[in-house]
């Protein structure tokens, strides 16, 4: 211990001793992560952040994650440090924490440089931000099917996933059990043990992505996002934890010529409308379709196979409101008319737009929101609160306006649709 806590003190994440290598040759990687979540605190000094950053495992991302997604006021040492040491510690899972933190932290500051630091290793990696997301999602350790076995010597549990990626777990008749197993006297001791801790390792691992992974695809559904045949099929088909989205979502596959809608069955084949096996050609980009660019009887045919097939899905897409732009809005700037009449909590418009992907705009004063912005299809869209919003009251009751630099006809029907969704989501 003491050579391992010689090692750690003439560290820096800046300065790595050598001997921090040598340590993780001689030391099981649990081991350190044990020593790296004891010396850890965030107000430690400069050497335990090196702990963290060079020995620390996925328990001491999932750590430092959670801090600084939390805490309602991170110092800006305190924000660099974490978010330094999961870059250094480069494991899926420390990467993971990253993303999470770009998407759930508490604190807009947290948010925006975690975005900043993802957005940098994409480009340094030749990807895009989505493309480095897609390459991010772990497996979990489940089988290449997306299933898991728990053994307990004479009986065995198989894990599944609902559509919103939490686990359950069925018997050998196949019937979902209402709770974790506990181990009885025919069981192995060791096995049973070791079942246990693959589930808390599991449901802890779904806890923290499942949310995120969701919320990623949709997006890419919103932002009209395609994949080659090949990754759509990487990601989509054979990864263990996504194939369970791609069951159950609606696709299509588009060519200059033909655009195919198809699921995704059990097996893993490719089915249409009628249920019949669907072919998609070779060289066809794959997108998740929206229903504003879907004609009423393709939505009502797929909604009919979803419901007969009891498939439920990862969030609304072919059920999902569409909003259309009224004729008298194609030309217009603003969408008074359209939002007349929407008061909304402060608390409540913060939540909404951050969701939405609204950027805040300036404090005045330091204390006063003046708006928020957005680039959508090329233009540019601020929102404007009104009164402003005081960031110490947000109880307050505030009405809202949206303004384009360009024409709102000029934005897709989805692009359109998506826009209002939320805002319209807010009328009493």
């Amino acid at each position: 211990m003491e050579v391992a806590l010689t090692c750690v003190r003439l560290s820096s994440m800046d300065d790595p001793y050598a001997g921090l290598e040598r340590l993780k040759e001689c030391c099981t990687a649990e081991s350190l992560g044990d020593l790296a979540l004891a010396l850890w605190s965030p107000y430690t000094t400069g050497s335990d952040w090196a702990a963290a950053a060079f020995l620390g495992d996925d328990r001491t991302a999932r750590k430092l994650g959670q801090f600084l997604r939390t805490d309602r006021k991170p110092t800006d040492a305190v924000i660099n440090n974490v978010l330094r040491a999961l870059l250094l510690m480069g494991s899926d899972s420390a990467l993971i924490e990253l993303g999470r933190l770009s998407e759930r932290a508490l604190k807009e500051k947290v948010r925006q440089k975690a975005k900043e630091l993802l957005k940098e290793l994409a480009t340094d990696r030749g990807l895009s931000e989505e493309e480095l997301g897609d390459r991010l999602v772990p497996d979990l350790d489940l089988e290449a099917d997306g299933g898991m076995i728990l053994d307990f010597g004479p009986r065995q549990f198989r894990v599944g996933l609902t559509e919103t990626l939490s686990p359950f777990l069925t018997g050998s008749d196949g019937q979902r059990l209402a709770r974790f197993p506990a181990a009885n006297k025919q069981d192995d001791k060791d096995k049973a043990k070791d079942a246990a801790a693959r589930w808390k390792t599991l449901v802890k691992n779904l806890e923290g992505i499942a949310g995120t992974q969701i919320s990623r695809i949709e997006r890419a559904m919103c932002d009209a996002r395609s994949w080659d045949r090949e990754s759509f099929t990487n990601l989509f088909l054979r990864h263990p934890l996504l194939q369970h989205l791609g069951r159950r979502l609606l696709w299509s596959a588009v060519t200059e010529d033909v655009q195919i809608f198809f699921r995704i069955a059990e097996d893993g084949s490719f089915a249409d409308r009628d249920d019949n096996p669907a072919e998609l050609p070779e060289e066809c980009s794959v997108t998740l379709p929206h229903p504003a660019d879907m004609r009423p009887e393709d939505i009502a045919a797929w909604g009919q196979i979803f419901s007969d097939y009891q498939i439920l899905q990862p969030f609304p897409q072919i059920g999902r409101p569409v909003y259309t732009i009224r004729e008298e809005e194609r030309e217009r700037q603003d969408l008074k008319e359209r939002l007349q009449g929407i008061e909304a909590p402060a608390s409540m418009l913060l939540g909404v737009m951050d969701r939405a992907g609204w950027r805040k705009g300036g404090l005045e004063y330091g204390t006063h929101l003046d708006g928020w912005f957005r680039m959508v299809e090329g233009q540019q869209l601020s929102m404007s609160a009104e009164p402003q919003i005081a960031m110490d009251s947000l109880s307050s009751l505030h009405r809202i306006a949206l303004y384009t630099r360009g024409t709102f006809g000029g934005l897709s029907k989805r692009a359109f649709s998506e826009l209002v969704r939320p805002l319209e989501g807010m009328k009493r």
